[in-house]
């Protein structure tokens, strides 16, 4: 399978849209910057018609192992963002 790059993306949506990369590039970087920051700092969840949910995710302290080594490691705990894709391209 073939790898999706960004700037795989920003040309097609350049393509689809008729707007410059530039142009694309910068209404990505915002919507990826507001949601993040949706998500993170107001503890909210970001519900996008057709494509999913944008989520906190707290993960738990765990143990885990050095794969080189074999060595135990405690790996503490963090936060991150979750999609929960919802496609909807009639299916509902």
């Amino acid at each position: 399978m073939a790898k999706l790059t960004r700037k795989d993306v920003l040309a097609g949506v350049s393509e689809m849209t008729g707007l410059p990369v530039s142009t694309c590039d910068g209404v990505l970087r915002a919507f990826v910057d507001f949601t993040v920051t949706s998500c993170m700092e107001k503890d909210t969840a970001v519900p996008l018609k057709g494509i999913g949910i944008f989520e906190k995710k707290t993960l738990k302290a765990r143990k885990g192992r050095n794969p080189k080594t074999g060595a135990a490691v405690d790996v503490p705990a963090s936060v991150g963002l979750k999609l929960r894709v919802k496609l909807s391209h009639g299916d509902e």
